[in-house]
């Protein structure tokens, strides 16, 4: 998985969050290895990455 980093607030984000738009390109880095010094975002919690092929993310939408 691809993950978007910003290195002035040390937040990473998955590809599709809300607040990418917002990261200036001086201050975005892409990484395919889970970040370990940033921390992740609140809005699109990229910590729940895709295990065993299930998206949490999505998982979780659709048990709400």
């Amino acid at each position: 998985m691809k993950f978007i980093i910003n290195n002035n607030t040390q937040v990473y984000h998955r590809p599709d969050c809300s607040c990418i738009p917002q990261i200036l390109k001086e201050n975005m880095m892409e990484t395919e290895s889970k970040p370990i010094f940033q921390r992740p975002c609140s809005k699109c919690r990229p910590e729940l990455e895709m295990v065993e092929g299930i998206d949490l993310i999505s998982f979780m939408e659709v048990q709400e």
